[in-house]
C-alpha cells in the first residue's frame, strides 16, 4: 500500500498528515471491498443428482394415489362385485368363497399396514414440514386407511 501511495516520490513535497490519513483510509477501503467482492464470488456446481428424499416422496405419493383409487373402488362397489372383478370365472360358494375373501382381506390389511408405516409422521422428511397442507393430507389418508382396516376387520369377523 505504501508503494501505491508513492511516498518516496513525494518526499520533496510530502502531503499533510490529514491528507495522508485520508489517502490511507481510501486505499484501505478499496482493498477491503476488493477482498469482499472476491470472497463473495464462489463457483457452485449444480447438484444434478436427484435427492433421494424427493424420490421417496414421489413414490409415496404414487402409492397413496393407488390406495385412494382402491379404497374408492371398494367403497363404491358392493363386496360381491369386488370379488367378481378378480376374474371372469364363476363366484365360488360356501367356505371356498369365505377363504378367498379372508385371504383378500388379509392381503389388503398387510398392504394398508405397510403403507401406514411408510406415512407415519416420524418417517416423513423434514421437507414436508414446510408444506403443511401435504402433511395434513398424508395424516388424513393415514386415518382413513385405519378406518378401512377396521371396516375390513368388521366385515371378516
Amino acid at each position: 500500500m505504501l508503494v501505491q501511495l508513492k511516498l518516496r516520490e513525494r518526499k520533496q513535497n510530502p502531503p499533510k498528515f490529514l491528507e495522508l490519513l485520508a489517502e490511507i483510509r481510501t486505499k484501505e477501503e478499496y482493498a477491503a471491498t476488493r477482498v469482499k467482492l472476491n470472497m463473495s464470488v464462489h463457483r457452485v456446481h449444480a447438484n444434478q443428482d436427484v435427492d433421494s428424499r424427493q424420490v421417496d416422496i414421489q413414490t409415496l405419493k404414487s402409492e397413496l394415489k393407488e390406495m385412494k383409487a382402491m379404497f374408492a373402488s371398494m367403497t363404491t362397489k358392493p363386496p360381491q362385485e369386488v370379488a367378481n372383478d378378480k376374474g371372469p370365472g364363476p363366484v365360488a360358494q360356501g367356505p371356498v368363497a369365505e377363504s378367498c375373501e379372508n385371504a383378500e382381506i388379509a392381503a389388503l390389511k398387510k398392504q394398508i399396514k405397510r403403507l401406514q408405516r411408510k406415512i407415519t409422521p416420524d418417517k416423513i422428511p423434514v421437507i414436508l414440514g414446510t408444506n403443511a397442507s401435504l402433511f395434513k393430507r398424508l395424516s388424513t389418508l393415514s386415518k382413513e386407511s385405519t378406518g378401512v382396516v377396521s371396516e375390513l376387520t368388521n366385515r371378516s369377523g
